[in-house]
Protein backbone atom coordinates (compact mmCIF):
# COMPACT_ATOMS: atom_id res chain seq x y z
CA UNK A 1 0.00 0.00 0.00
CA UNK A 2 2.53 2.50 0.50
CA UNK A 3 4.67 1.50 -2.70
CA UNK A 4 1.55 2.42 -4.19
CA UNK A 5 1.15 5.46 -2.83
CA UNK A 6 4.85 6.66 -3.20
CA UNK A 7 4.01 5.44 -7.33
CA UNK A 8 0.87 8.13 -7.24
CA UNK A 9 3.06 10.55 -5.64
CA UNK A 10 5.61 10.32 -7.84
CA UNK A 11 3.23 10.41 -10.81
CA UNK A 12 2.46 13.65 -9.42
CA UNK A 13 5.83 15.01 -9.48
CA UNK A 14 6.60 14.06 -13.17
CA UNK A 15 3.31 16.27 -13.91
CA UNK A 16 4.16 18.65 -12.19
CA UNK A 17 7.74 18.81 -13.55
CA UNK A 18 6.33 18.85 -17.21
CA UNK A 19 4.03 21.63 -16.17
CA UNK A 20 6.98 23.67 -15.28
CA UNK A 21 8.74 22.85 -18.26
CA UNK A 22 5.79 23.63 -20.09
CA UNK A 23 6.20 27.71 -18.93
CA UNK A 24 10.11 26.79 -19.34
CA UNK A 25 9.50 26.19 -23.12
CA UNK A 26 6.84 29.15 -23.29
CA UNK A 27 9.30 31.78 -22.42
CA UNK A 28 12.16 30.09 -24.92
CA UNK A 29 9.93 30.80 -27.70
CA UNK A 30 9.57 34.04 -27.03
CA UNK A 31 13.28 35.03 -26.31
CA UNK A 32 13.68 32.69 -29.44
CA UNK A 33 11.85 34.63 -32.16
CA UNK A 34 13.64 37.90 -30.47
CA UNK A 35 16.95 36.69 -30.80
CA UNK A 36 16.05 35.44 -34.24
CA UNK A 37 15.39 39.85 -35.27
CA UNK A 38 18.49 40.75 -33.41
CA UNK A 39 20.23 38.38 -35.36
CA UNK A 40 18.99 39.31 -38.29
CA UNK A 41 19.58 43.05 -37.44
CA UNK A 42 23.14 41.75 -36.72
CA UNK A 43 23.72 40.21 -40.43
CA UNK A 44 22.83 43.44 -41.79
CA UNK A 45 25.10 45.90 -39.27
CA UNK A 46 27.68 43.29 -40.13
CA UNK A 47 27.48 44.15 -43.84
CA UNK A 48 28.21 48.11 -43.36
CA UNK A 49 31.92 49.37 -43.41
CA UNK A 50 33.59 51.74 -42.11
CA UNK A 51 32.85 54.35 -45.09
CA UNK A 52 29.31 53.62 -43.93
CA UNK A 53 30.12 55.04 -40.31
CA UNK A 54 31.98 57.59 -41.69
CA UNK A 55 29.31 58.79 -44.33
CA UNK A 56 27.28 59.62 -40.68
CA UNK A 57 30.36 61.27 -38.68
CA UNK A 58 30.67 63.49 -41.86
CA UNK A 59 27.34 65.55 -41.35
CA UNK A 60 27.99 69.12 -40.20
CA UNK A 61 24.30 69.96 -39.41
CA UNK A 62 22.64 66.22 -39.62
CA UNK A 63 19.10 65.96 -39.26
CA UNK A 64 17.43 64.89 -36.09
CA UNK A 65 17.24 61.08 -37.62
CA UNK A 66 20.89 61.07 -37.27
CA UNK A 67 21.78 62.68 -34.52
CA UNK A 68 18.66 60.51 -32.39
CA UNK A 69 20.42 57.42 -33.80
CA UNK A 70 23.92 58.83 -32.42
CA UNK A 71 22.59 59.61 -29.15
CA UNK A 72 20.71 56.26 -28.84
CA UNK A 73 23.58 53.94 -30.18
CA UNK A 74 26.34 55.53 -27.82
CA UNK A 75 24.13 54.81 -24.89
CA UNK A 76 23.86 51.02 -25.84
CA UNK A 77 27.52 51.01 -26.27
CA UNK A 78 28.92 53.26 -23.07
CA UNK A 79 28.62 52.38 -19.16
CA UNK A 80 25.22 54.01 -17.70
CA UNK A 81 27.34 56.33 -15.81
CA UNK A 82 26.87 59.59 -14.92
CA UNK A 83 30.19 60.41 -16.31
CA UNK A 84 29.71 59.56 -19.58
CA UNK A 85 26.19 60.32 -20.34
CA UNK A 86 23.47 62.85 -20.35
CA UNK A 87 20.79 63.39 -17.19
CA UNK A 88 17.54 61.63 -18.17
CA UNK A 89 16.12 65.36 -17.61
CA UNK A 90 19.00 66.48 -19.45
CA UNK A 91 18.39 70.05 -21.60
CA UNK A 92 18.78 70.16 -25.88
CA UNK A 93 22.03 72.17 -24.99
CA UNK A 94 23.33 69.16 -22.60
CA UNK A 95 22.42 66.58 -25.53
CA UNK A 96 23.40 68.43 -28.28
CA UNK A 97 26.85 68.89 -25.99
CA UNK A 98 27.18 64.81 -25.41
CA UNK A 99 26.18 64.24 -29.15
CA UNK A 100 29.48 66.17 -29.98
CA UNK A 101 31.46 63.98 -27.82
CA UNK A 102 30.17 60.92 -28.65
CA UNK A 103 30.94 61.98 -32.75
CA UNK A 104 34.68 63.17 -31.54
CA UNK A 105 35.05 59.73 -30.19
CA UNK A 106 32.75 56.95 -29.97
CA UNK A 107 31.84 57.31 -33.64
CA UNK A 108 35.46 57.50 -34.86
CA UNK A 109 36.72 54.56 -33.15
CA UNK A 110 38.10 52.34 -35.52
CA UNK A 111 36.99 49.65 -33.90
CA UNK A 112 33.50 50.94 -33.58
CA UNK A 113 31.67 48.69 -36.08
CA UNK A 114 34.00 45.74 -34.31
CA UNK A 115 32.30 46.63 -30.99
CA UNK A 116 28.88 46.54 -32.25
CA UNK A 117 29.07 43.42 -33.71
CA UNK A 118 30.56 41.95 -30.09
CA UNK A 119 28.34 43.52 -27.82
CA UNK A 120 26.07 40.76 -25.76
CA UNK A 121 22.71 42.15 -26.70
CA UNK A 122 20.88 39.27 -24.43
CA UNK A 123 22.83 40.78 -21.97
CA UNK A 124 22.78 44.63 -21.42
CA UNK A 125 22.08 46.53 -18.75
CA UNK A 126 18.35 47.75 -18.36
CA UNK A 127 19.05 51.32 -17.03
CA UNK A 128 20.89 51.62 -20.55
CA UNK A 129 17.45 50.92 -22.13
CA UNK A 130 15.56 53.03 -19.77
CA UNK A 131 18.02 56.11 -20.44
CA UNK A 132 17.87 55.83 -24.60
CA UNK A 133 13.65 55.53 -23.76
CA UNK A 134 14.34 58.72 -21.92
CA UNK A 135 16.50 60.75 -24.28
CA UNK A 136 15.21 59.69 -27.40
CA UNK A 137 12.43 57.01 -28.06
CA UNK A 138 9.96 58.45 -25.78
CA UNK A 139 11.30 62.28 -25.82
CA UNK A 140 8.63 64.67 -27.09
CA UNK A 141 11.33 66.17 -29.57
CA UNK A 142 13.20 63.04 -30.90
CA UNK A 143 10.26 60.03 -30.79
CA UNK A 144 8.84 62.16 -33.97
CA UNK A 145 11.54 60.89 -35.58
CA UNK A 146 12.45 57.40 -34.04
CA UNK A 147 10.26 55.23 -36.36
CA UNK A 148 11.37 53.01 -38.95
CA UNK A 149 9.21 54.58 -41.88
CA UNK A 150 10.95 58.23 -40.83
CA UNK A 151 14.67 55.94 -41.01
CA UNK A 152 13.90 54.20 -44.55
CA UNK A 153 14.47 57.30 -46.54
CA UNK A 154 18.09 58.20 -45.51
CA UNK A 155 21.28 56.85 -44.55
CA UNK A 156 22.26 53.49 -44.68
CA UNK A 157 24.15 53.14 -41.50
CA UNK A 158 21.55 55.10 -39.63
CA UNK A 159 18.98 52.66 -40.64
CA UNK A 160 20.65 49.53 -39.62
CA UNK A 161 21.49 51.35 -36.07
CA UNK A 162 18.23 52.31 -35.38
CA UNK A 163 17.00 48.68 -36.16
CA UNK A 164 19.56 47.38 -33.81
CA UNK A 165 18.75 49.72 -31.52
CA UNK A 166 15.12 48.69 -31.22
CA UNK A 167 15.80 44.39 -31.55
CA UNK A 168 17.95 46.01 -28.23
CA UNK A 169 14.57 47.00 -26.45
CA UNK A 170 12.40 44.97 -28.01
CA UNK A 171 14.40 42.11 -25.96
CA UNK A 172 14.51 43.99 -22.69
CA UNK A 173 10.44 44.52 -23.33
CA UNK A 174 10.61 40.61 -23.62
CA UNK A 175 12.47 39.98 -20.93
CA UNK A 176 10.83 42.32 -18.77
CA UNK A 177 7.29 40.85 -19.82
CA UNK A 178 8.77 37.08 -19.60
CA UNK A 179 9.24 38.23 -15.70
CA UNK A 180 6.28 37.19 -14.36
CA UNK A 181 6.37 33.75 -16.30
CA UNK A 182 10.28 33.05 -14.90
CA UNK A 183 8.97 34.12 -11.39
CA UNK A 184 6.37 31.84 -11.74
CA UNK A 185 9.20 28.83 -13.03
CA UNK A 186 10.75 29.54 -10.20
CA UNK A 187 8.36 29.09 -8.03
CA UNK A 188 7.80 25.70 -9.84
CA UNK A 189 10.87 24.54 -9.84
CA UNK A 190 11.02 25.40 -6.11
CA UNK A 191 7.70 23.45 -5.38
CA UNK A 192 9.02 20.75 -7.76
CA UNK A 193 12.51 20.44 -5.49
CA UNK A 194 10.62 20.37 -2.41
CA UNK A 195 7.89 17.40 -3.67
CA UNK A 196 11.08 15.44 -5.53
CA UNK A 197 12.53 15.40 -2.36
CA UNK A 198 9.91 14.35 0.22
CA UNK A 199 9.36 11.68 -2.47
CA UNK A 200 12.40 10.21 -1.98
CA UNK A 201 12.65 10.16 1.73
CA UNK A 202 9.39 8.12 0.86
CA UNK A 203 11.04 5.88 -1.31
CA UNK A 204 14.04 4.99 0.79
CA UNK A 205 11.73 4.01 3.64
CA UNK A 206 9.93 1.54 1.28
CA UNK A 207 13.36 0.58 -0.19
CA UNK A 208 15.43 0.52 2.85
CA UNK A 209 15.31 -3.52 2.99
CA UNK A 210 16.01 -3.65 -0.37
CA UNK A 211 18.83 -1.85 0.01
CA UNK A 212 19.93 -3.51 3.41
CA UNK A 213 19.60 -6.73 1.31
CA UNK A 214 21.74 -5.62 -1.74
CA UNK A 215 24.24 -4.47 1.06
CA UNK A 216 24.79 -7.91 2.90
CA UNK A 217 24.67 -9.54 -0.63
CA UNK A 218 27.58 -7.66 -1.70
CA UNK A 219 29.48 -7.55 1.22
CA UNK A 220 29.38 -11.24 0.51
CA UNK A 221 30.63 -11.18 -2.32
CA UNK A 222 32.97 -8.83 -1.07
CA UNK A 223 34.38 -11.28 1.47
CA UNK A 224 34.46 -14.24 -1.08
CA UNK A 225 36.98 -12.40 -3.28
CA UNK A 226 38.83 -11.38 0.03
CA UNK A 227 38.88 -15.30 0.69
CA UNK A 228 39.88 -15.72 -2.61
CA UNK A 229 42.43 -13.15 -3.08
CA UNK A 230 44.46 -14.61 0.52
CA UNK A 231 44.24 -17.91 -0.92
CA UNK A 232 45.99 -16.69 -4.18
CA UNK A 233 48.75 -14.80 -1.71
CA UNK A 234 49.06 -17.32 0.40
CA UNK A 235 50.14 -19.58 -2.25
CA UNK A 236 52.53 -17.10 -3.81
CA UNK A 237 54.05 -16.70 -0.71
CA UNK A 238 54.70 -20.81 -0.31
CA UNK A 239 55.94 -20.17 -3.52
CA UNK A 240 58.55 -17.46 -2.64
CA UNK A 241 59.52 -19.61 0.18
CA UNK A 242 60.11 -22.37 -1.74
CA UNK A 243 62.83 -20.05 -4.14
CA UNK A 244 64.40 -18.80 -1.40
CA UNK A 245 65.25 -22.08 0.27
CA UNK A 246 66.31 -23.37 -3.32
CA UNK A 247 68.12 -20.02 -3.59
CA UNK A 248 69.72 -20.49 -0.38
CA UNK A 249 70.69 -23.70 -0.73
CA UNK A 250 72.77 -22.95 -3.94
CA UNK A 251 74.73 -20.02 -2.59
CA UNK A 252 75.91 -21.73 0.43
CA UNK A 253 78.67 -23.56 -0.51
CA UNK A 254 79.20 -19.65 -2.43
CA UNK A 255 80.00 -18.38 1.28
CA UNK A 256 82.77 -20.12 1.62
CA UNK A 257 84.31 -19.37 -1.57
CA UNK A 258 83.56 -15.34 -0.75
CA UNK A 259 85.06 -16.04 2.81
CA UNK A 260 88.50 -17.26 1.07
CA UNK A 261 88.36 -13.97 -1.54
CA UNK A 262 88.00 -11.65 0.70
CA UNK A 263 91.00 -13.19 2.84
CA UNK A 264 93.35 -13.47 -0.09
CA UNK A 265 92.33 -9.71 -1.48
CA UNK A 266 92.75 -8.41 1.95
CA UNK A 267 95.93 -9.57 2.48
CA UNK A 268 97.27 -8.95 -0.74
CA UNK A 269 96.21 -4.83 -0.23
CA UNK A 270 98.82 -4.88 2.54
CA UNK A 271 101.26 -5.66 -0.54
CA UNK A 272 100.32 -3.27 -3.05
CA UNK A 273 101.92 0.08 -1.63
CA UNK A 274 105.68 -2.62 -2.09
CA UNK A 275 104.81 -4.30 -5.41
CA UNK A 276 104.03 -0.53 -6.72
CA UNK A 277 107.65 0.95 -5.40
CA UNK A 278 109.38 -2.11 -6.83
CA UNK A 279 106.93 -1.71 -10.42
CA UNK A 280 107.87 2.04 -10.35
CA UNK A 281 111.88 1.18 -9.84
CA UNK A 282 111.75 -1.62 -12.57
CA UNK A 283 109.96 0.80 -15.16
CA UNK A 284 112.21 3.65 -14.18
CA UNK A 285 115.76 2.66 -14.23
CA UNK A 286 115.95 -1.11 -15.81
CA UNK A 287 114.49 0.38 -19.19
CA UNK A 288 117.92 1.26 -21.12
CA UNK A 289 119.45 -2.52 -20.12
CA UNK A 290 119.32 -5.49 -21.36
CA UNK A 291 117.43 -8.49 -20.11
CA UNK A 292 120.42 -10.17 -18.15
CA UNK A 293 121.35 -7.05 -16.33
CA UNK A 294 117.60 -6.11 -16.19
CA UNK A 295 117.63 -9.38 -13.85
CA UNK A 296 120.59 -8.42 -11.94
CA UNK A 297 118.73 -4.95 -10.81
CA UNK A 298 115.36 -6.66 -10.04
CA UNK A 299 117.02 -8.99 -7.51
CA UNK A 300 118.74 -5.87 -6.04
CA UNK A 301 115.17 -3.62 -6.06
CA UNK A 302 113.74 -6.99 -4.54
CA UNK A 303 116.72 -7.30 -1.47
CA UNK A 304 116.47 -3.81 -1.10
CA UNK A 305 113.02 -3.41 -0.55
CA UNK A 306 112.73 -7.18 1.88
CA UNK A 307 115.41 -5.50 3.82
CA UNK A 308 113.12 -1.88 4.37
CA UNK A 309 110.43 -4.35 5.59
CA UNK A 310 107.52 -3.31 3.23
CA UNK A 311 105.53 -5.99 2.46
CA UNK A 312 105.48 -7.03 -1.21
CA UNK A 313 104.52 -9.98 -4.03
CA UNK A 314 107.02 -12.69 -2.76
CA UNK A 315 107.42 -13.86 -6.17
CA UNK A 316 107.69 -10.38 -7.54
CA UNK A 317 108.98 -10.46 -11.80
CA UNK A 318 108.71 -7.66 -13.78
CA UNK A 319 109.67 -9.14 -17.60
CA UNK A 320 110.53 -7.28 -20.45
Amino acid sequence: KKKIQVDQEEIEAKQAEADAKAIVDKIQTEVSASEKELAKTLENVSKLSANNISELVVFNKPVNKIIAVYIATCLLMLPPTKENQPRSNATDEEVDAFYVRMKASVMKDTNFLTNIKEMDYTAIDPLKIKKIRELVVDHPKRKEVWNEKEMEHGNQAAKCLFLLVNAAIKYDELFQKSKPLREQAARADKDLAEKKKELQLKKNMVESIERDLESSRKLLEEKKIEMTNLRSRIEDCNNKLERAKKLTDLLSTENERWHEEITKLAAGAKEIEGSSALAAACLTYSGPFNAIFRSGLNEKFVATMRDSGVPFIPKFSLRA
